[in-house]
């Protein structure tokens, strides 16, 4: 059965401060002209979003690992962080992940020599300058990247070394720091889904009015269908945005007792047809040392299948980021990250200690 819809004027001035957009969704009928609209071969790959710091920054961060060695990694807070040198980096950092293009790549740090603890502390301390950290499904707020052989993490791909087709996340920032790469393989792959929107209105306009509408879904922790559509593309007053999840569309089909629209799967299989041309994408390997941040709701990513060996076995640090002051989008995508939070933090707390 289809839940009730929320009620209440406090949900709703509570929506407005998070930026969260709850009216009609209309189709964004024009080329998007917007930084974050890019194509691969228009950026010149991972050169074109790609910032190298300095000395004096790397200094200072590193600095700052010994000033907060007092906190638990986890515990430090933006506070432990404040640097005047790292506020200017990460503010243009910021920036450009909110109004520009959506992804930074932070290069230049020698990590040869350094703990994973401390290269952890370091990403940590970035990750506070972006927005707040969501705990996963270990009820961790850094968590590991890494190839695990037990059966029952087989369906989590992150634990995997599968090809990863290009998809979203939940939170509005993500964020990949690299510690060790993998022998062959594990290429990170981007692409703008406002790009993907572009060639959409070109090539197959029809396809928008399916993906602008959506399709109900089942938010994590949720036992219930929710009574709203989730659109993909989401129109915040001339700010486009998507997102996708489409377990959870599959999911509260099932439950209502339908098929997915057959237009809203034609065009999914064309979002995906065209996020995987080369033209459009920047595919790279994380090399040890560099730090990776970009916007969920305007970028897809994907990742290439990895072989390990005795001597490079993948290993990288993942944060989901909650951003204050955001991007303007359908309270749906908010939505879900909000309801993923609450179920792992329950968890987290339901969990016997080790």
């Amino acid at each position: 059965m289809i839940a009730a819809p929320h009620s209440g004027g406090m949900a709703i001035r509570d929506r407005r401060a998070m930026n969260y957009i709850d009216r009609d969704n209309p189709v964004f009928s024009e080329p998007i002209q917007s930084p974050a609209a890019w194509t691969g071969s228009e950026i010149g790959g991972k050169a074109g979003v790609s910032r190298r710091l300095t000395p004096a920054q790397i200094e200072t961060l590193w600095n700052l690992v010994e000033r907060t060695r007092h906190r638990a990694l986890t515990d430090a807070t933006r506070a432990d962080f404040a640097d005047p040198l790292i506020d200017r980096l990460m503010h243009d950092v910021r920036r450009e992940l909110i109004h520009g293009k959506g992804v930074v790549l932070l290069s230049g740090l020698d990590i040869g020599g350094r703990s994973i603890e401390d290269f952890g502390r370091l990403y940590w301390g970035l990750g506070t300058y972006v927005g707040t950290a969501a705990v996963n499904n270990r009820g961790e707020r850094l968590c590991r990247v890494q190839y695990e052989t037990d059966d029952r993490v087989a369906g989590v791909g992150y634990l995997r070394n599968i090809e990863l087709l290009a998809h979203t996340d939940y939170h509005e920032v993500l964020g990949l720091a690299a510690y060790q790469r993998a022998e062959t393989g594990g290429e990170t792959g981007l692409v703008s889904s406002l790009a993907i929107h572009n060639i959409c209105l070109q090539e197959r306009p029809a396809y928008l009015k399916a993906l602008y509408e959506g399709y109900f879904h089942v938010a994590p922790g949720r036992d219930q269908v929710l009574p709203q559509k989730a659109p993909l593309f989401s129109n915040a007053g001339g700010t486009v945005s998507f997102s996708t999840h489409f377990r959870q569309y599959h999911e509260a089909a099932a439950r209502l007792g339908q098929q997915l629209p057959s237009e809203l799967m034609a065009a999914l299989d064309f979002v995906q047809e065209v996020a995987s041309r080369p033209e459009l994408r920047v595919t790279f390997t994380l090399e040890p040392g560099e730090i990776l941040f970009w916007h969920n709701f305007t970028l897809l990513h994907a990742r290439t299948a990895f072989t390990n060996s005795e001597d490079r076995k993948r290993l990288l640090l993942r944060l989901w980021l909650n951003v204050p002051n955001g991007r303007a989008m359908h309270f749906t995508f908010n939505e879900r990250a909000r309801s993923l939070d609450r179920m792992n933090e329950e968890a987290a707390t339901r969990k016997p200690p080790t």
